[in-house]
């Protein structure tokens, strides 16, 4: 819903009696796991690190599915940047994609180190 100049969609009551993107979901069960892993059995996942950006359009979805890492017992960590698009890393040249791949990076090498 939130992209660089803000709100960029509307709020309707969506409509659950038939899949929300058709295109993605198909005929496939909207709750399978291969389309969400939200509904999967999450536990015993490896550590996992989750980022996004008060204006990714994920936001809510990764941190429904942070919670949920969490409510399985594993160790997830969410960073939540700032008025930012989805995959804001890749523009290298903003000062939080930096602090970004560096707080991947970290977090990488001491899972690797265990």
């Amino acid at each position: 819903m939130y992209a660089l100049r803000g709100l960029s969609g509307h709020l309707d009551v969506p409509d659950d009696s038939k899949p929300h993107d058709d295109y993605y979901v198909g005929k496939t069960d909207p709750k399978d796991p291969v389309l969400s892993p939200i509904f999967a059995d999450l536990h015993g996942m490896p550590p996992t690190l989750f980022i996004t950006s008060g204006r990714d359009l994920l936001l809510s979805g990764t941190v429904n599915l942070h919670r949920a890492f969490l409510n399985a017992g594993d160790d997830a960590r969410l960073i939540v940047y700032d008025a930012l698009p989805h995959a804001f890393w890749y523009s290298t040249k903003l000062p939080e994609a930096l602090e970004a791949n560096h707080a991947m990076a970290d977090f990488l090498a001491k899972q690797l180190a265990k």
